[in-house]
C-alpha cells in the first residue's frame, strides 16, 4: 500500500464523510465553494453580539450539503468577545416522537454538563449575592420553586449537589425532596421549559454583572417526519415555548435535510406559530461545478506536503472533470464529493498506482459490483 506522502499529501483530505467535533474543522474540509454560506452564518454570529433580539435560523438543503459541518465548524470557533462569554450547545433532534420533549430537555442539560452548570450558578451567586440572583432568575421564569431548585444546584454541600443532580435528570423520592426542602419534582410540561430556561439564563446573565450569549444548534430535525401528528405538534410547542422564553441574546439554528420542493413540509412540522418566528432561512444548495472544483482544489492544497504546479495533484483538472462525468448530478455536495474522491484516493493507495482515468474507471466498476 502506498504512503500518502507519495501522493504529496499529509492526509487524505476527503476521508471524513460526516463532520465530527475536533476533526472536521476548517483545516480539513474548507469553506471554498461555499463562501456565501460561510458569510451568512458568520453574520448571524456578528448579530449575536451586536443585536439584542433572539434569532431563529432555518438551515435546510440536501443530504450531505454541509449543515452538520457548519454546526461543528462554528461551535469550535472562538467567538467570545471581551467581556462577553458564549455558551454553545449542539444536540440532535430526538429520534422518537413519543419521548421527544423529555429527550430534548435532557440532551441540552447533558451537553452543558451538571458540573459546568453548578460552577456557573456558584459564580453568579458570588457575583450577584443570593437575593439579587433569586430576583434576576425569578424575573425571567416566574417560579419561586424552580429558582430555589436552581440555587440549590450551586450549594457547596456535596450531598446536596448529589441530590440535585438526580433532581435535574431523573427526579427525587419524597424523602429526598424533603431533605432539600422542595415541594415536588420537575414535571415534563411547563416546569421543564421554565427550569431549562432558568439554567440557560444563568449563562446569558443580566448583561451588566454577567454578560453572556447562548447558541443552540438543533441538528437532524428532519427526523420529525417520523413522528405522529400529535407528537410533532407537541414537540413544536415545546420548541416554541422555550424559544419564546429565551427572547434575548439567543441564537437557535435548526438544521433540516430536505429537498428543494419540501419547504412546505418543514412549515407543517414546525407549525405556523414557530415558522413565523424564523428570522433567517439559509439554503444549503448542491454545489455548482465551478464551486465543486474550488472545494476540491482547496482541500488538496491544504494537505499538500509541498507546493505543486498541479493544484489538483494527485488528481488533475481533467481527471476531476472526468469524475464529474461519471457521478450522478445530485451527488455534487461536500459529503458525496468526499465519498467519491476519498474512495478513489484510497483505491489508488491500495493498488499502488497513480491516479489515471483507467484507475478511476476501475474504481467505479468495482463500486458498481460491490453495490
Amino acid at each position: 500500500m502506498r504512503n500518502l506522502q507519495e501522493y504529496n499529501l499529509k492526509e487524505n483530505p476527503f476521508q471524513y464523510l460526516t463532520a465530527m467535533p475536533g476533526i472536521n474543522d476548517s483545516s480539513v474540509i474548507p469553506w471554498s465553494g461555499m463562501p456565501k454560506l460561510y458569510e451568512k452564518i458568520n453574520s448571524v454570529y456578528s448579530n449575536l453580539y451586536n443585536l439584542k433580539p433572539r434569532q431563529i435560523i432555518l438551515n435546510w438543503g440536501p443530504y450531505g450539503g454541509g449543515k452538520t459541518f457548519a454546526a461543528h465548524h462554528f461551535m469550535e470557533k472562538e467567538y467570545d468577545q471581551e467581556g462577553i462569554e458564549t455558551l454553545q450547545v449542539y444536540i440532535r433532534s430526538p429520534k422518537l416522537g413519543n419521548n421527544a420533549s423529555v429527550e430534548f430537555y435532557k440532551s441540552i442539560l447533558t451537553f452543558i454538563s451538571f458540573r459546568k452548570i453548578r460552577k456557573q450558578i456558584q459564580n453568579l451567586l458570588e457575583i450577584f449575592g443570593e437575593d439579587d440572583f433569586f430576583d434576576f432568575l425569578h424575573s425571567r421564569i416566574r417560579s419561586e420553586e424552580l429558582v430555589e431548585a436552581i440555587i440549590l444546584i450551586g450549594s457547596g454541600d456535596e450531598e446536596v449537589q448529589s441530590i440535585m443532580n438526580r433532581y435535574v435528570y431523573s427526579g427525587l423520592t419524597k424523602t429526598e425532596l424533603m431533605q432539600v426542602n422542595l415541594a415536588k419534582n420537575i414535571d415534563w410540561g411547563t416546569d421543564s421549559i421554565k427550569f431549562l430556561s432558568g439554567i440557560i439564563y444563568c449563562f446569558i446573565g443580566d448583561q451588566t454583572r454577567y454578560n453572556g450569549r447562548f447558541v443552540l444548534w438543533l441538528d437532524e430535525m428532519e427526523d420529525m417526519i417520523y413522528y405522529s401528528q400529535k407528537e410533532y405538534r407537541l414537540f413544536s410547542q415545546v420548541l416554541r415555548d422555550l424559544f419564546d422564553s429565551l427572547n434575548q441574546y439567543t441564537t437557535i439554528f435548526m438544521n433540516f435535510t430536505l429537498a428543494e420542493s419540501e419547504e412546505s413540509t418543514i412549515e407543517l412540522l414546525l407549525g405556523n406559530a414557530l415558522w413565523s418566528r424564523i428570522t433567517t432561512k439559509i439554503r444549503f444548495n448542491d454545489l455548482s461545478k465551478q464551486d465543486a472544483f474550488l472545494y476540491i482544489k482547496e482541500a488538496l492544497r491544504q494537505q499538500h506536503v509541498s507546493d505543486s504546479q498541479n493544484e489538483y495533484y494527485p488528481f488533475s483538472e481533467d481527471l476531476v472533470d472526468f469524475i464529474f462525468e461519471i457521478i450522478p448530478e445530485d451527488a455534487v455536495t461536500p459529503r458525496e464529493i468526499n465519498r467519491y474522491l476519498g474512495g478513489i484516493l484510497s483505491f489508488a493507495q491500495n493498488e499502488e498506482k497513480e491516479i489515471t482515468s483507467d484507475l478511476i474507471g476501475e474504481y467505479f466498476t468495482k463500486l458498481s459490483e460491490d453495490n
